[in-house]
Order: structure tokens, then sequence, then C-alpha cells
């Protein structure tokens, strides 16, 4: 490993570098996010029209040459009342529920069990969203 006396540049020529090359990167990035704008906006627009013909057809994917699109569902619990949570996670040994958040798959098999009534202080958000791939 090289010491300080043998890099040909002080510590603080290297620091100034680096913030340099880390502003011009960030004013990169910015603009590349600015350039994609029309295009991850024109994508979505697509993906949400082709969600809208697949629910007119009730249909979860449609085949075709140039790919496949298919609807993909989930679901996002999250604590709205953590101490109602926490109480009822006491009274119930639901320990493996909890995380910083609440746990996907533990929260999904408290739904299945109790038709879909989400735990004392969680409510649920379903998504939904179309993919599109080759």
């Amino acid at each position: 490993m090289a010491t300080e006396s043998q890099v040909p540049y002080t510590m603080e020529e290297l620091i100034k570098q680096f913030r340099a090359l880390k502003t011009d990167a960030e004013a990169l990035a910015k603009e590349q996010a600015e350039a994609m704008k029309p295009y991850t906006s024109a994508m979505d627009t697509i993906k949400n029209f082709v969600l809208l013909k697949l629910d007119e057809q009730g249909a979860q994917n449609i085949k075709t040459d140039e790919g496949t699109a298919y609807i993909s569902t989930g679901l996002k619990p999250k604590v709205d009342n953590r101490d109602a949570l926490l109480e009822h996670v006491r009274e119930h040994d639901g320990w493996g529920m909890l995380d910083i958040d609440v746990l996907l798959d533990p929260v999904k098999d408290y739904l299945d069990k109790s038709g879909g009534e989400p735990p004392p202080g969680v409510t649920i958000e379903y998504w939904r969203r179309c993919n599109i791939r080759k």
C-alpha cells in the first residue's frame, strides 16, 4: 500500500478532485433523470392503458410476439395504530409479525386466517401494476 508521501497529490488535492467529480456526477444524474422523464412517463402511460385493457377483458395476461403483459397484485401492510398492534401481538403471541414495521408474510397468513381482516392497528393497501417483458 502506498504511503501518503508516495501519492503524487496532496490529501487536499484529492479531496478537492473528489468533490468536483461528485458535483459533476450529481449534475449529470439530474440531467439524465430529467431527460428520462418523457420515456418513463410514456412507458407508465402504456402500462396503465394495457392494465385497463386487461381489466376490460377480464384477463390476467396477454402474450404476443413482442412480449407478455401481465398483472401483478400485492399488498403493503402499514401500521396505523402501533399501540393496538402491540397489544394484539402480546395477547396472541404474534411476535412473528413484527420487525421495525410489520412483515408481509405473517400479515398475509393472518389475513388468510381472519377472513381478510387485518390485525388491529394495521391497514392494508393493495396495489396492482402491469408488467411488460420479452
